[in-house]
């Protein structure tokens, strides 16, 4: 069986989060499910319909969840999720669960390939580790930003990056590099005066 692509992960984790938000407000069905509009789906996740239909198909077939759609374009799709994310990290570890393929080891030693760019030697990828779920620095680049910024700030400017590439799904050459340039910009009064 495949792995789950990025839009499945979303897809279930966005629909897992709108069980529990139906579970707190009690506006669940006797049987668990809740109805959900796909059109309104595709908005809030910015996932076109064509995806979000293949993702469903996936996610059922999977055994992650139950769907019943509606008879016409006004129902809305009747969800039942019988699988839970992770909740420590849906986007690492929910490939996972009990019938599905875990990567093999050649895949993880290398580590987020998404995010890293072509052009650094694979000697230099091997040696970032992993910050959070996005954000890859050397022990160098960490150790050199927390003597800059100190740790606080470190770990601060590292988990806005993290919440951003998350969110916006943005690649960049060098996460040492935006983490400066980001600390910079709020910092005007930092930076040394340059003489004319």
């Amino acid at each position: 069986m495949k792995r789950l692509t990025p839009a499945c992960r979303l897809l279930l984790l966005y629909l897992w989060r709108k069980e529990k938000y139906f579970s707190s407000k009690n506006m669940l069905s006797d049987d668990g499910s809740f109805y959900y509009d796909d059109k309104r789906l595709a908005e809030e996740t910015g996932v076109n319909d064509k995806t979000i239909k293949r993702a469903k198909k996936f996610l059922k077939d999977a055994g992650y969840m139950n769907i019943a759609n509606g008879k016409h374009r006004a129902v809305a799709t009747k969800y039942w999720i019988l699988r839970k994310p992770d909740k420590k990290s849906p986007f690492v570890d929910i490939s996972k669960p009990d019938n599905l393929p875990v990567m093999d080891d050649k895949m993880s030693k290398k580590g987020c390939q998404n995010v890293t760019p072509n052009n650094i030697k694979n000697k230099e990828i091997n040696n970032k580790e992993r910050y959070l779920d996005f954000v890859q620095l050397t022990k160098k680049e960490y150790d050199s930003l927390c003597d800059q910024f100190g740790q606080r700030n470190t770990d601060y400017y590292i988990e806005r990056l993290n919440d951003y590439i998350g969110a916006k799904g943005e690649k960049y050459d060098s996460h040492y590099h935006v983490i400066h340039g980001w600390y910079r910009r709020d910092h005007p009064e930092e930076r040394p005066k340059r003489q004319l």
